[in-house]
């Protein structure tokens, strides 16, 4: 009946907590609904902008806080809604013609069956506003209502709010709309948009875990009430269960529940006990007992034969706190202490009288006086006194005891000290060694050439030659003792070592031989190059370097017989190799020449893969008969080369062949003829040929002419031969016409008369003769062949001159002359 009454009253704790619950600081979703990080936080249809009188066009918005910046026709001073400042921002728009298109939107995660408020700041900024913005809320794209916003110019903010329920809704797109479709007017801002309600992030329940006799705080939030099942209504609570028990949570955030839990695990804490305080004399041991726990750790480990177990012998030299920790399944662990307290051994004092160095005499011992130990007894005499005299040298034993313990301590005496010293070394020279010595309190060492400290019991020996140092050794008694106490350090040169040469310069992908020369009276027996990398090995006096950086350094390390070493060095610089550009492949004909280029070098050599002669030069000229792969070999001013390669196709000629040379007389005419296949054929002149594209033409040329034949091939490659047609002039009556160019009229008999002469006189059909002196004055005219001049004019003989001529006649083969010419009187 209880359990059923306890099940009624938490039922109704429930219920009363989800009535009378209310959000008292509900949650604001909007991340910048005062507009002050600038345009982020949102989305929006319109187009943003950031210049001056960008807002004077539809469609744009901006988000600032002087609105005459953006549209210099704004009416009135309109501060930000958040602060009433000039500093302040908020959102301007110059609304749409278009409808259904946001002004602002963001979606944000919420919770179900909440209600929430939405509320936004509007204002009207136009200078000629006769409508206001009518500004729809939309919540997952579904209208919630409208907002109708001040149609008065410069008017106060207003606010605008609306509730909304999420019903069974986890996120929310919240949208703002301008309906108002008027374009005059309808310039309006807004500020502060709000979206608020209760939070729905309720804190997760956890475990935990306690020790037994121990409590814990359980904690929650998210919510606005709380109902443990403890009948605890904050948020947070202590409990302290005696056993692993469960606690069960029913938040409200005033909208909504949400049930957790926590599990609190109880571990046993054990109850330990330690075996009581201890007391041993030195030297002895005890054993420490520990119960009540599965697992037993003990610190400090020093003088225990073990740290884990509930048994552990403890031999320490001081009195010490020992600590153990148990546990019984790895939790809850618990610490006692257990001391053990240990009776100091008092140090023996050897006291020497006189004539003890030399092996005589006596020394006294004295016990000390312990606060731990009341009896004393030496052995062998039997003496129970502090104090005892012996004699210098020999074993003795003094017991200490007390009511609990007893402890001895062995004594040797031996008041002449015995030096001993480290073995003899040998070393390399700049090398050290550590030599020692023992038997004495204090020591000298000689020479104290080369030592770092020629009065310690270690020293460092770095002698240039070998040396033997001798110790002097004194021991606490002041006796001192030389005996045979020295060492000696032998030293052994360094082999000689070098690489020849110390610098190498080579071409990039090349190889070099480096040679580690070392002298003949104590040669390296071992080498070690390093970098091993670009090495052909690491370990013989000779190695092949092919490095593949700029810039390398290479040691190699001498080892001779007797473990001396020695390291030179070599900087070998890799060139890189000259990039060689050559002209491109080609396609040349049968018989013709092509210019072979190649830059990037300072000198070349050309190779053929026909075995053709090699040429030099960055530019050759090559006339190959078949397909030929040239090679250029380029080096540079480093001596470095690379290759570079042009492939010449040859491509055949056509065969043709052509008909013999021919004599013909002038005015006849002769065949041609060739032979030859090609997608060309063609006859050069062509002005004498009745066809310059057939293989047989008529020729008629009037004087000696060749003629040339050339057929091109489908590949564009051409053969030319040629025909010699002599052609022998045909005879005519003009053509043995001569006139002299001088005549002597000196009545002589001898050319006294000028002729026009010539082999047939009846050729000439007619004719005219006329001279003519340098002024133009006629001298002489005939049309009689046979009638010569007389060189007189009007009767006159002429004085030596020069005269002009012209010939004028028509003959009997229809052929016709005009001829002009000089002629010179003489006398």
């Amino acid at each position: 009946m209880m359990n059923k009454n306890y099940c009624l009253f938490f039922l109704f704790a429930l219920y009363s907590i989800l009535i009378n619950a209310q959000c008292s600081n509900p949650k604001e979703y909007v991340v910048n609904g005062d507009f002050s990080a600038g345009n982020t936080g949102f989305s929006s249809d319109y187009i943003y902008c950031n210049t001056a009188n960008c807002l004077t066009a539809n469609n744009y918005y901006a988000v600032g806080a002087n609105v005459f910046f953006y549209h210099n026709g704004a009416s009135g001073t309109i501060y930000d809604h958040t602060t009433g400042t000039p500093s302040g921002s908020y959102a301007m728009y110059n609304g749409y013609d278009t409808p259904n298109k946001n002004l602002w939107c963001e979606t944000m995660t919420i919770c179900t069956s909440t209600t929430y408020t939405f509320s936004v700041w509007g204002v009207n900024w136009s200078s000629t506003s006769q409508y206001g913005a009518r500004v729809e809320l939309v919540i997952n794209n579904i209208p919630v209502t409208v907002f109708n916003f001040p149609t008065v110019v410069s008017s106060p903010w207003a606010l605008f709010s609306q509730t909304w329920n999420s019903g069974s809704s986890t996120s929310a797109t919240v949208c703002l709309v301008d309906q108002e479709l008027n374009g005059f007017g309808n310039d309006f801002g807004m500020d502060d948009i709000s979206f608020r309600g209760c939070s729905c992030d309720f804190s997760p329940g956890y475990n935990v875990s306690i020790c037994s006799g121990t409590s814990t705080a359980l904690s929650a939030s998210g919510g606005i009430s709380y109902l443990w099942n403890t009948g605890a209504t904050v948020n947070n609570i202590t409990v302290a269960p005696g056993s692993t028990s469960t606690y069960s949570l029913v938040m409200s955030n005033g909208s909504s529940l949400d049930t957790t839990r926590y599990v609190v695990t109880v571990y046993t804490t054990p109850t330990l006990t330690v075996s009581s305080n201890s007391t041993i004399c030195a030297g002895n041991n005890t054993i420490l007992t520990a119960g009540g726990a599965n697992n037993y750790v003990w610190s400090p480990p020093g003088g225990l034969n073990t740290a884990n177990g509930p048994n552990v012998i403890a031999s320490p030299l001081i009195t010490t706190n020992y600590f153990v920790t148990g546990d019984i399944s790895g939790s809850c662990p618990v610490t006692a202490t257990v001391t053990v307290n240990v009776y100091l051994v008092p140090s023996i004092a050897i006291i020497t009288n006189a004539g003890s160095c030399n092996g005589g005499g006596t020394v006294t011992l004295d016990g000390g006086n312990s606060v731990y130990y009341n009896s004393y007894l030496w052995s062998p005499s039997g003496v129970v006194t502090e104090t005892i005299d012996v004699p210098a040298s020999g074993t003795y034993t003094l017991t200490l005891s007390n009511s609990n313990c007893s402890t001895s301590i062995p004594i040797t005496l031996n008041v002449l000290p015995t030096i001993n010293t480290s073995s003899p070394t040998t070393i390399c020279l700049g090398n050290s060694a550590t030599i020692f010595v023992t038997g004495g309190t204090s020591y000298i060492w000689s020479p104290a050439a080369g030592l770092s400290n020629p009065t310690g019991q270690t020293v460092i020996a770095n002698p240039l030659t070998s040396t033997t140092y001798t110790i002097l050794g004194t021991n606490q008694y002041g006796c001192s003792n030389t005996g045979n106490a020295s060492v000696s350090v032998s030293v052994n040169p360094l082999p000689t070592i070098n690489i020849n040469p110390s610098t190498i310069s080579i071409c990039k992908g090349s190889s070099t031989i480096l040679n580690a020369i070392g002298n003949t009276v104590a040669p390296p027996v071992n080498y070690i190059w390093k970098p091993i990398s670009g090495l052909s090995g690491n370990t013989t006096a000779s190695v092949t370097a092919l490095p593949t950086v700029a810039i390398v350094n290479y040691t190699v390390t001498g080892t001779d017989q007797n473990g001396c070493y020695n390291t030179a060095g070599v900087t070998i610089t890799v060139n890189p190799l000259p990039t060689i550009a050559v002209s491109p492949n080609k396609l040349i004909c049968q018989g013709v020449s092509v210019i072979l280029s190649a830059t990037g070098g300072m000198n070349y050599t050309w190779l053929s893969s026909n075995a053709q002669n090699a040429a030099t030069g960055s530019i050759v000229v090559a006339a190959p008969t078949v397909n030929t792969t040239y090679t250029v070999i380029g080096t540079d001013n480093n001596n470095c080369s690379s290759l570079g390669t042009v492939n010449i196709t040859v491509q055949s000629t056509p065969v043709i062949t052509v008909s013999s040379n021919q004599t013909i007389a002038q005015g006849t005419a002769t065949s041609l003829s060739a032979t030859g296949v090609g997608t060309g054929i063609l006859w050069l002149p062509s002005a004498t040929l009745t066809c310059d594209n057939c293989l047989k033409p008529m020729a008629s040329p009037t004087v000696t002419t060749t003629y040339y034949f050339t057929v091109t091939s489908a590949n564009g490659c051409q053969s030319k031969d040629s025909i010699l047609i002599t052609v022998i002039p045909k005879q005519t009556c003009g053509d043995d016409i001569f006139v002299p160019n001088a005549f002597s009229p000196n009545a002589d008999n001898q050319n006294d008369y000028l002729y026009i002469k010539t082999k047939d006189d009846n050729c000439i059909l007619s004719m005219s003769f006329e001279i003519f002196d340098r002024w133009g004055n006629k001298v002489f005219e005939s049309t009689d062949i046979k009638e010569g001049w007389d060189g007189k004019y009007k009767g006159k003989p002429l004085t030596p001159d020069v005269f002009v001529y012209r010939l004028q006649a028509t003959f009997s083969d229809e052929s016709s002359l005009n001829k002009k010419g000089n002629i010179s009187l003489i006398k």
